[in-house]
């Protein structure tokens, strides 16, 4: 029986790997260049490059020494300053839904959250030099995020306090899913990541009561069905180009009818934002790299290109130089109200809820 099984499931996932690999070889070609003209002399041949690698991770390398707990941190950068001046000296009035979230706290309530997670940090090397070396906005970045899906375990009819299943999806070295480890002791929290140097630091570092797990562009979860009560996903669909109804239904198959799933996204908010600034900090940078887009009749796309509203539902703009893992994606809020209600209940759509530039939808599985 299990060999049958095997069998049947090797079958259906030989087709999407050989898309995949498909996919990113024909991606590689401009990237590699034309083959170099024949040389009088032939020279020894180079080792041909792995062209499928990326469908199973980044590049990785030693793990850097970590930082300190985050106790010991703001005694080093903020010594006896109290918390709630701290976090509003760091992030000010951003108007983002976690960060009035941050500052709703008291300050003993703040206290109480860095003495319980006792967690070394990881240095910016290790969370892909989000926030440079800001560790201390760093962690309470992670903290806002956290008071904000307890708040959504809330709205589910899910005691935050009690015993839950939460998948961090993309979760890098921990951020967010460190705060769950610390202040929620009963829940189960899964963390999954590309890139294999994020899963071997939390494994080293966070709390073995973590499941981290390594995962691909493919979309497959080593997850039991109907398990998680919580998906978490920032920052993922804003740079995904292919496999995006294959994820979401990754998601639906492993939650739990009822559970959530929250998303973020790069929304039409976002790209008229840089319609209207020249100097908007995602403008800047597509222009300053050089990004394409099946939309534009030039590439790269030009500096006017921005000044129009988005010029479909779905817009995905790819870094040149490089084959994979370098993607700009903007969605149209009634592409999700629409094509994603097809596999979620679409509970609704937040602004500036994953930073200013960010949007977000929370989705809930029939």
């Amino acid at each position: 029986m299990f060999n049958q099984t095997h069998k049947a499931l090797a079958q259906q996932l030989k087709p999407l790997v050989k898309s995949a690999a498909r996919n990113f070889i024909h991606r590689l070609e401009p990237w590699l260049g034309p083959p170099p003209a024949a040389a009088a002399v032939q020279a020894a041949p180079a080792p041909a490059p792995d062209l499928t690698s990326a469908v199973w991770t980044l590049p990785d390398r030693p793990l850097t020494v970590s930082l300190p707990p985050i106790a010991e941190l703001l005694r080093e950068k903020h010594g006896g300053e109290p918390l709630t001046l701290v976090a509003k000296g760091l992030f000010g009035d951003d108007g983002t839904v976690q960060t009035g979230l941050l500052q709703a706290l008291s300050e003993e309530q703040l206290q109480a959250y860095v003495a319980a997670d006792t967690s070394p940090l990881p240095p910016m090397q290790e969370r892909a030099h989000y926030f440079g070396e800001q560790h201390v906005s760093y962690w309470l970045n992670g903290l806002s995020d956290y008071l904000f899906l307890k708040g959504l375990l809330k709205s589910a009819g899910i005691d935050p306090d009690g015993h839950f299943r939460f998948l961090d999806f993309a979760c890098s070295s921990g951020r967010v899913l460190r705060h769950f480890l610390a202040h929620a002791p009963k829940a189960e929290v899964y963390g999954s990541d590309i890139y294999s140097n994020a899963i071997r630091w939390m494994n080293r570092y966070l709390s073995p009561r973590g499941f981290f797990f390594q995962t691909a562009i493919v979309p497959t979860l080593p997850i039991p069905d109907a398990s998680i009560d919580l998906i978490f996903c920032g920052s993922v669909f804003t740079h995904m180009d292919e496999f995006e109804e294959s994820w979401l239904m990754e998601f639906r198959r492993v939650l739990r009818p009822g559970g959530v799933a929250f998303i973020s996204l790069h929304t039409e908010r976002t790209w008229d934002a840089m319609a209207r600034d020249a100097e908007h900090p995602i403008r800047r940078h597509l222009l300053d790299h050089p990004y394409r887009s099946l939309e534009s009749d030039t590439q790269p796309v030009p500096s006017a290109w921005f000044d129009q509203q988005m010029p479909s539902e779905r817009v995905v703009l790819r870094y040149m130089p490089s084959p994979f893992h370098n993607i700009h994606t903007f969605y149209k809020s009634d592409y999700i109200r629409t094509k994603w209600a097809r596999f979620f209940d679409v509970r609704e759509l937040l602004q500036k809820v994953h930073g200013a530039h960010q949007d977000g939808v929370v989705l809930i599985k029939r």
